[in-house]
């Protein structure tokens, strides 16, 4: 059985941590500010109800050969101290945030570990004609307190994360020579508004 750590367990993190302790194959350890008696996830399939063990800092746990990052883009620094304990160069970390550049976010703490971002080749990636068409159209026409996690964050009072989304896509655009005025628009605008929160 392979020990699996989860650093993050939000929204992405306990989804997947609960999915991780039904099947049954992993000792899952969650790395957690506070304990909690169990992880509970409501999803299409039913409640998942799980009890992992739980980790509330660095100093209890020690090398593990997976870890998975499902912190926001700009909580990577907060989990340093989490990666410098878990992560080895035998280690894979599996980076589940939103946005891009992963790698460049997440080696500085990983010890050389092997980084294994979990996101499509978004240089160059082809997406079906239609995709972006389908995401709006279901937000449109789902429930008005549902959005996107950028907006719960901004309804939370939350760091956003602008940077790793919308900046993101502004520079890798000027690594290709594409202008990509919308992008930096909303990145200045989302940066301000995060200025004010």
């Amino acid at each position: 059985m392979s020990v699996v750590a989860v650093v993050g367990v939000g929204a992405i993190g306990g989804v997947v941590a609960a999915r991780l302790c039904a099947a049954g194959r992993d000792d899952v350890v969650l790395c957690v500010r506070a304990p909690f008696d169990a992880l509970v996830v409501e999803g299409p399939a039913g409640i998942q109800r799980a009890t992992p063990r739980l980790v509330t800092t660095p100093d209890a746990v020690q090398p593990v050969p997976w870890i998975l990052v499902a912190t926001k883009a700009h909580q990577t620094a907060g989990a340093a101290d989490w990666l410098k304990v878990l992560a080895t160069p035998a280690t894979t970390v599996a980076i589940l945030q939103n946005g891009v550049e992963h790698e460049e976010r997440v080696a500085p703490y990983a010890n050389g570990a092997t980084l294994l971002p979990v996101i499509v080749n978004s240089e160059g990636a082809r997406l079906d004609e239609g995709l972006v068409e389908e995401i709006v159209t279901s937000m449109v026409k789902g429930p008005p307190e549902v959005g996107t996690s950028m907006l719960t964050d901004r309804r939370a009072g939350q760091l956003l994360e602008a940077d790793a989304r919308n900046g993101a896509v502004v520079r890798i655009g000027a690594r290709h020579g594409i202008a990509t005025p919308l992008n930096r628009a909303m990145t200045a605008l989302l940066t301000a508004i995060h200025q004010e929160a």
